[in-house]
Order: C-alpha cells, then sequence, then structure tokens
C-alpha cells in the first residue's frame, strides 16, 4: 500500500484518536482542581517549555506506542495541533513547569481547516518529517524534539533563546498552520 494511501487510512482512524488524547492531556491537567483545562496565557517561551512541549507532543502522536513516529502519526499531529488551535484561538503549549499554557493567535481564522488546507499542512508535514527522521525513516523522540527545537530557533529573530511578544505571536500563527514569514 502507498504511504500517501497509509496516511489517509491511518487519517480516518487516527484523527478521532488524535483529537481525543489531545483534548484527554488537557481535561487531565485540570481534573480534580475545579479549573479551566488549558492555564494562564504565557508571555514568553523557553527552550525549556519547547522540550517539555515537544516530549508531551510526542507522547500523544506517537497511537501505536511504538517509541517512534510514523510519517502518517506526524502529519496526523500537525493537522489536528493547527485545527485545535484554530478552533481554541490559541496554541497550547506544555510548560517546563507542567502547566498546560496558551498563546493567543494574532489572526481572525476561520475554526476549521478547509480540505485544501488539510493537504497542504500534510505535504508540509511530510516533507518535514523525512527530513527530520534520518537515515532509518523513523522519527525517534530525540529527532522530534530537535525538529521543535529547530521550528522555536526560527521564530527566535533576535536570538536570546526566548520567544516574546511578536515573536511569540508569529510562533501561535505557524502552530494554527498559517504560512508565516520569519524576517527581523
Amino acid at each position: 500500500m502507498s504511504e500517501r494511501r497509509k496516511i489517509g487510512r491511518l487519517e480516518r482512524i487516527a484523527m478521532p484518536a488524535l483529537i481525543s488524547a489531545f483534548a484527554a492531556g488537557a481535561a487531565l491537567a485540570a481534573v480534580g482542581e475545579n479549573q479551566p483545562a488549558y492555564g494562564a496565557a504565557i508571555s514568553t517561551l523557553t527552550g525549556a517549555d519547547v522540550k517539555a512541549h515537544a516530549a508531551a507532543l510526542f507522547s500523544q502522536a506517537d497511537l501505536d506506542n511504538s517509541g517512534t513516529l510514523s510519517a502518517s502519526e506526524f502529519a496526523a499531529a500537525s493537522v489536528v495541533t493547527a485545527e485545535l488551535a484554530r478552533l481554541n484561538g490559541f496554541a497550547a503549549v506544555n510548560a517546563s513547569d507542567g502547566s498546560l499554557r496558551t498563546i493567543a493567535i494574532d489572526h481572525q481564522l476561520d475554526a476549521t481547516l478547509a480540505a485544501s488546507e488539510k493537504e497542504r499542512l500534510k505535504a508540509v508535514a511530510l516533507r518535514d518529517y523525512y527530513a527530520a527522521s534520518g537515515a532509518d525513516g523513523e522519527l525517534q523522540q530525540d529527532e522530534f524534539v530537535s525538529y521543535q527545537r529547530a521550528k522555536f530557533e526560527r521564530f527566535d529573530l533576535n536570538g536570546d533563546g526566548v520567544l516574546r511578544r511578536h515573536e511569540l505571536k508569529t510562533f501561535a500563527t505557524f502552530v494554527a498552520g498559517m504560512p508565516v514569514t520569519t524576517s527581523a
């Protein structure tokens, strides 16, 4: 079966499970605490936050618990993350202190992705997957963390290791699946 057919088949099966896993992670953070599933907005995003977020995202996206991400798991996670960001109006980040925090999206976006936008996101995700996965064609957690760290560094325009204000908003817009430019 071709990779494209595998992705389509897995997406039909895995998307509901992946959405549930992402939502459950947020809900579990608030269980018994009588507070919203998502914490307060963050004003900065550090490299430590990105590492913590990447580890949590990897665990949620590894639907078959193999310890690696397949191309279809990676693509599905990219689309689901963008859809949730649009639906909520913010990007959710697992911070290094264990809290689930938010970054507001600076643009008015449709709450759902059109089919063509999903296809664009899947194509970009597959390109990124094969670039990050190395010679074995599977994405290990350390490779995924490095990939997420490189995305973070792309938005750290002043190179200080922290995303603030405009950098943070541009990052959140990117997470929501919108093309962005990163020039100072």
